[in-house]
């Protein structure tokens, strides 16, 4: 099961980063650093050297929240697809069908309450537009299509 769980894990990260260079859509944050008139246009944002940008989301600190300013600061590549929601989406796909085989229900909606979470702070943070957060979890079903299903032996 780990090396299934490992697969899924790579093949994500390797469509995560391959859609995100291939879509070049810009986060939403940078459509409010437009909006505060600390850059012309989000795509403007992309054509910055890495400290220029760190510097412009340095000057949004004095607008805008702590918590959105460090995800922020942390993440200035492009948007689609949200490579958290993707994490959580395999999760919960993953364990989340094993726990349901198994009959841990309690554990498995723990689960899903988890990636909910995940996929609504990256909405909040502005981080992800919707669509992002949307075609992560299209992307880890069909991943996850794609990774055949061992039996789970209860008795063992």
């Amino acid at each position: 099961m780990w090396i299934q769980f490992a697969i899924l894990l790579v093949l994500s990260f390797g469509a995560k980063t391959i859609l995100k260079h291939e879509t070049a859509i810009p986060r939403p944050y940078t459509y409010e650093l437009q909006r505060l008139n600390l850059i012309p246009s989000p795509e403007n944002f992309y054509q910055l050297n890495k400290s220029e940008k760190e510097n412009v989301v340095k000057k949004a600190s004095a607008y805008i929240s702590q918590w959105r300013i460090r995800s922020w600061e942390g993440e200035t590549n492009y948007s689609f697809p949200s490579g958290h929601t993707i994490f959580a989406a395999i999760c919960i796909l993953f364990w989340g069908g094993f726990l349901l085989r198994t009959r841990h229900y309690l554990l498995a909606g723990g689960l899903v309450v988890w990636g909910v979470g995940v996929g609504i702070s990256r909405l909040w943070l502005g981080m992800h537009f919707p669509s992002d957060v949307m075609g992560s979890i299209l992307s880890a079903a069909v991943l996850y299509l794609f990774i055949p299903e061992w039996r789970v032996d209860s008795e063992k």
